[in-house]
Parts: C-alpha cells; structure tokens; sequence
C-alpha cells in the first residue's frame, strides 16, 4: 500500500489552521461572528475573553486538536 505522508500532512496542517482559527469563534453565531469581528474571520486572530481559547495567542490550536493528532 502507497501512503502519500504530504496528503497525510497537509489534511493535518489544514485541520491545525481551521481549529486556530475558530476557537476565536466557537461559542458565537454566524451574526455574533459578524457583528464582533466586523464580517467573516479570514486570519488567525487572539480568541477573546468569553472563548475556550482565551488563553491562546492568535494561530495556536486548541485542546480539540491536539486531542484528535493522537
């Protein structure tokens, strides 16, 4: 069997970046989204203080991801 360890990286890096960048987010909806980070979050940014993440600097992974790599 042929395992491709770029596709198997890249699936992992993209898992690591979605996390980051939605534990800025996870406990808000679509229009809370809108409305505190003024439209759609396209860049890493510092999770605020009513998140999960709020201890993380923008771009860090949370414990969903580091939990899921094991």
């Amino acid at each position: 069997m042929h395992v491709d360890r770029n596709k198997i990286l890249g699936c992992l890096v993209g898992a690591a970046a979605a996390d980051a960048m939605g534990a800025a987010t996870e406990v808000r909806t679509q229009q809370q989204i809108k409305d505190y980070f003024g439209g759609w979050v396209t860049t890493f940014q510092k999770p605020p203080a009513d998140t999960f993440g709020r201890c993380n600097e923008a771009g860090m992974c949370t414990d969903d991801f580091i939990q899921a790599k094991y």
